[in-house]
């Protein structure tokens, strides 16, 4: 087998061909790799990089293959079975002092103007044996740029050499962010039956991986764009056959977008949706597929009887009685607690001439709802904590706070500044001569004032040695 490449560069379209072969086990020692690079320095590097891969033996030649092509066999051009390239895009060229000119039998692209991009297809073609392929990247301008290159391209769509239109993603190559186009062409007669007076068309741009300077086409990429092209059938949104006959009727426009738009359709707007609210019943039949999927008849009118709509709805109706027996049992906890702490969020002595119990039937209830509800929404837990209980009534400063059973305050005299105290202050109630501390039977909540106390008594006598260290620095000053 022969395989050539026009327009070579550093050769590696070449080498990936035998690596191909090797990776797949066939039979490399029988291929013939042949290409031609119109540049000299580039051509060197392409024969000391056949060296470097272990082919010698590869036949690659510097000359410009539009006006000169180098490789021939008694006097006529050398045919090959694959033609793969990457010729430069959009080169000029001169029409005067080319050989072979018969290659270009569907006519001359103009000579200025950048447009030699056809040219190089018709050579390719030219130098293809009877069921060989061509395999070339174009830019996207070769599909439906008008004058002469529009009678080259419906010469090869009446001679049914073009196969598949692929396009591709930008900011793929080196040297150019436009994007480009694949074009598969065969030889005259060389198309299977089913193929035949169609192209495919398929619209890749949408599969690469983004990079940071260039885009990359990963194998899962190549793999879907190679099984939309072996299975030759229509994929929404991806690929199209289209016949002969549709593309006379759109002037031989090879624009893929034309026949195979991969764009998202625009969102349906519903009037009635949008003014009294729902679901339009358009959008739930273009899910229908996946309400199918899951067990789901959106259709369907609510029932209690079998399907998965009822199942569900039980597991939920199941869910939110586990959660409110959990419930009710936390808040049983909850009065527990309120019980052993009667004080609730007040203070914990009540009030002169009064009693928690006598005369109030409602007081446990109201002590378990005030342990159960302020505590807890203070403290993030269920029940009364200590951290809950300290914010309740904690003095903070000097400052009271009123029982929430009514009655008396109790006041926490704060300390005075600069006053060393050996004990905690006691705490005093209003109208009473006797303190808390004092009494022979102490309630439960006693002891928390007790230790606030003491706890802002440490605190004077840790600002007093601050003072005193300052004064003796002599930095003076008052600490705020």
């Amino acid at each position: 087998m022969r395989i050539y490449d026009p327009c070579s560069g550093s050769g590696g379209m070449l080498i990936l061909s035998k690596e191909y072969l090797d990776e797949h086990g066939l039979n490399s020692k029988n291929l013939g790799l042949y290409g031609q690079e119109s540049n000299g320095g580039v051509w060197s590097i392409s024969k000391m990089n056949m060296l470097l891969h272990g082919i010698p033996d590869a036949d690659v030649r510097n000359d410009d293959t539009l006006v000169a092509p180098q490789h021939t066999e008694g006097g006529e051009l050398m045919r090959f079975d694959r033609v793969i390239t990457n010729p430069p895009f959009s080169q000029n060229y001169e029409k005067e002092g080319i050989a072979f000119p018969e290659r270009f039998r569907f006519g001359f692209c103009p000579e200025g103007g950048k447009k030699a991009d056809l040219m190089f297809v018709q050579h390719m073609l030219a130098v293809l044996r009877p069921g060989g392929m061509v395999v070339t990247v174009m830019p996207h301008g070769v599909l439906f740029r008008g004058g002469a290159e529009k009678v080259i391209r419906t010469g090869l769509l009446n001679n049914d050499l073009i196969d598949a239109v692929i396009g591709l993603a930008p900011n793929l190559f080196y040297g150019t962010g436009i994007p480009a186009c694949i074009l598969v062409l065969r030889a005259p007669g060389a198309k299977p039956k089913a193929r035949k007076g169609k192209v495919l068309f398929i619209n890749a741009d949408r599969e690469f991986t983004e990079g940071r300077a260039q885009n990359y086409l990963f194998p899962e990429h190549i793999e879907k764009i190679v099984s939309a092209w072996h299975a030759f059938e229509d994929i929404e949104g991806f690929a199209r056959v289209v016949s002969r006959e549709e593309l006379k009727q759109n002037d031989d426009n090879l624009n893929i977008r034309r026949y195979a738009d991969n764009a998202p359709p625009p969102e349906p707007h519903d009037v009635r949706a949008h003014l009294h609210g729902g679901i339009p019943k358009a959008e739930v039949d273009a899910k229908r597929v996946m309400f199918e999927a899951h067990g789901f008849d959106p259709g369907a009118p609510p029932s209690r009887e079998g399907g998965r709509v009822p199942r569900l709805r039980r597991r939920r109706e199941r869910d939110k009685a586990d959660l409110e027996e959990a419930h009710r049992g936390r808040r049983g906890r909850a009065r527990a607690r309120g019980a052993r702490w009667p004080s609730g969020r007040g203070l914990v002595e009540e009030a002169p001439g009064r009693s928690a119990t006598a005369g109030d039937a409602g007081a446990d209830e109201r002590r378990a709802r005030t342990c159960s509800g302020a505590s807890r929404r203070r403290s993030g837990r269920s029940g009364c904590s200590i951290a809950s209980r300290w914010r309740a009534w904690s003095p903070r400063g000097g400052a009271t706070r009123k029982r929430s059973q009514g009655g008396e305050r109790l006041r926490f005299p704060r300390p005075r500044r600069g006053v060393k105290r050996a004990s905690s202050p006691r705490s005093r109630t209003e109208g009473e001569g006797q303190s808390p501390r004092s009494s022979a039977r102490e309630a439960p909540d006693a002891r928390v004032p007790r230790e606030i106390a003491e706890l802002e008594a440490k605190k004077a006598e840790l600002e007093a040695t601050l003072k005193g260290r300052e004064r003796r620095r002599g930095r003076g000053g008052r600490r705020g």
